[in-house]
């Protein structure tokens, strides 16, 4: 069994609540390594400790890894329900996205790891969601008209207020088209008259379509192969319709590998063999495993530069332009100063590149790196 064997066999267990053999257990270092960078640190946590398959310093370690995500996990669940509540109070409609709902799969509270929540809310009430979010004691963080609000309160909380799915990119149009009005695909939750949900057919549908946003964006990791792989196992679901639906989006083959691929990662019957795996596989598998649980910084510029070129044509050159000399209108959040006093504009092109380079000097120069590397389809 080689090393990315043994990590996977660990997982599966972790997935199945079984006891791995303590022989099989890699180098704690490298796993620790790889539980970081795919957020899995907490699942395999629980696993080692609850097996004491580990002594000393090592198990405390783990232990506490496990514990501060499941303490992460109540906090927010305890902030959401309030938001919920104010959400109800100002008569807008919600329906939870994402680990919200996949949370709830894994076999223990508090094994799934997370950054944020995700909502989906009604369009049209920006103003109002912000002034909810202020009183509640949180920061606007992030503003997409196209998209999304994000917001922050200390010490970890992060919302994502969605009143669109997905980017206008030339790469996503099938899905924008598809979810162009996706409230008429929720379902009353009951819990209140403007709480929704997605039925199970349509929430596996949008998770398959938010992991193609993400593969052909910045790339995925291992826990979008665990997320796929819970749905199918505890949730049944309308097969047909499914596959009819995955098809009307154009992904029906994208998702048919990731289904195959995290059934012969995670069955409890066969030990996971990278020998199993076909061409396609392989590929998709080796993109998971070598990145973080977001993919690849490199992958994530490219396809941003990508995205950009498809809408507004041109090269480089013209990317390069757009990120020195960019919208103000897109900075009015996060820059305020500058937005609201136009004799303080040219200053704010002087300071943006020097407070990324002191801010997000690695990613800058990454960008920089996926520049220069840069080559268009016209180029190839």
């Amino acid at each position: 069994m080689t090393e990315t064997e043994a990590t996977i066999y660990l997982i599966t267990c972790a997935l199945h609540k079984k006891k791995p053999n303590p022989e099989d257990v890699p180098d704690l270092d490298e796993l620790l390594r790889f539980a970081m960078r795919q957020s899995v640190a907490a699942l395999l946590g629980k696993l080692l400790t609850d097996n004491n398959l580990l002594g000393g310093g090592d198990r405390e370690a783990w232990n506490e890894l496990f514990f501060k995500n499941l303490r992460k996990t109540l906090a927010f669940d305890a902030e959401r329900k309030k938001l919920e509540a104010a959400l109800d109070n100002a008569g807008i409609r919600h329906a939870p996205l994402k680990g919200i709902v996949l949370n709830r799969l894994y076999p223990v509270y508090g094994m799934r790891e997370f950054a944020d929540n995700d909502i989906l809310v009604d369009d049209n009430r920006q103003s109002d969601l912000r002034c909810i979010m202020a009183d509640l004691g949180y920061q606007l963080t992030h503003f997409s008209q196209e998209v999304d609000l994000s917001f922050h309160k200390e010490p970890f909380f992060n919302f994502e207020l969605h009143h669109r799915l997905f980017a206008d990119k030339k790469r996503l149009t099938a899905l924008n088209d598809y979810y162009s009005d996706v409230h008429s695909k929720l379902l009353p939750a009951g819990s209140s008259a403007y709480a929704y949900r997605f039925s199970d057919e349509d929430f596996y549908i949008y998770i398959c379509a938010h992991a193609y946003k993400h593969y052909t964006g910045s790339g995925i990791g291992v826990r979008q192969l665990m997320d796929i792989y819970l749905y199918r196992q505890k949730i049944p679901t309308d097969a047909a319709y499914v596959t009819r639906e995955l098809q009307t989006l154009g992904i029906l083959s994208f998702v048919r590998q990731l289904e195959s691929l995290a059934d012969k990662l995670f069955s409890p019957e066969q030990p996971f063999s990278e020998d199993s795996l076909t061409a396609g596989e392989q590929q998709l598998f080796a993109h998971s495993m070598g990145h973080s649980v977001y993919g690849s910084l490199e992958q994530f510029y490219n396809s941003q530069i990508t995205d950009y070129l498809d809408a507004q044509g041109g090269g480089r050159q013209r990317y390069c332009l757009h990120r020195l000399f960019p919208d103000i209108r897109d900075y009015k959040d996060t820059h305020p100063v500058f937005y609201r006093h136009k004799v303080l504009r040219p200053l704010f092109y002087v300071y943006r590149p020097f407070y990324s380079l002191f801010t997000n000097r690695a990613k800058l120069m990454k960008e920089l790196q996926s520049v220069a590397k840069y080559r268009s389809k016209k180029e190839k």
